[in-house]
């Protein structure tokens, strides 16, 4: 544990999502990391593994919603493999606290800064990955849906008023019925006052789009 915090320690869950008919909407494995019970940390020591590290395209597209009808979305937006779209419009994190209550988050470190091990409350994960979808929104034409996610990883903390910049990189993409299923690397910076930036999560969505 960090001085002067309590144990911590990390879970691999599986989660599934399903419809009252039994369809599965949401279907994957998270790795939070909890308070542990008393003062003594209880010494598993599990390998939880990581997420693999190549990208395989043809494990999402069964996912993709390949009977959708894109056309309102515009015409396809080219971008080469490799190339990085870095968005211009920089955001800064605010409301914190409210989209913690709203989506029912049981974190005590995102409401009361004394729980938290930093100076500040910590800014919910979920926060950080939506305004990097938002950004994603803004460089790319013709988003239609996320498919899902190969990678998460939030690789510092975020606050309140930091200001956060992304960009994007085209890992790969696969044609797939009207549409193109794409990867795309996000890496999110968090710039604060008389500091250089930090880096504060790096994303890797697989995305349906025109």
């Amino acid at each position: 544990p960090k001085p002067g915090s309590a144990p911590r320690g990390k879970a691999l869950l599986g989660i599934q999502t399903r419809t009252a008919g039994g369809q599965i909407v949401v279907d994957y494995e998270r790795c939070p990391l909890l308070p542990c019970k008393g003062e003594d940390a209880p010494g598993n020591t599990d390998e939880i593994g990581a997420a693999a590290p190549d990208l395989d395209l043809t494990h999402f597209t069964d996912a993709v919603p390949s009977n959708w009808q894109l056309g309102a979305l515009g015409d396809h937006d080219e971008w080469a493999v490799g190339d990085v779209r870095s968005d211009y419009q920089r955001d800064m994190v605010d409301m914190a606290t409210a989209l913690v209550r709203i989506t029912h988050n049981q974190a005590a470190v995102h409401r009361d800064v004394d729980a938290s091990s930093y100076p500040g409350r910590l800014v919910y994960g979920g926060h950080t990955v939506a305004l990097a979808q938002a950004s994603l929104n803004r460089v790319l034409a013709g988003l239609a849906t996320v498919v899902g996610w190969h990678s998460c990883n939030h690789t510092a903390p975020v606050f309140e008023e930091d200001i956060l910049s992304c960009s994007h990189t085209l890992v790969d993409q696969v044609q797939v019925a009207d549409g193109w299923c794409r990867a795309i690397h996000i890496e999110v910076m968090a710039h604060r006052p008389d500091t250089e930036p930090v880096k504060v999560l790096d994303w890797t969505p697989i995305v349906y789009t025109t």
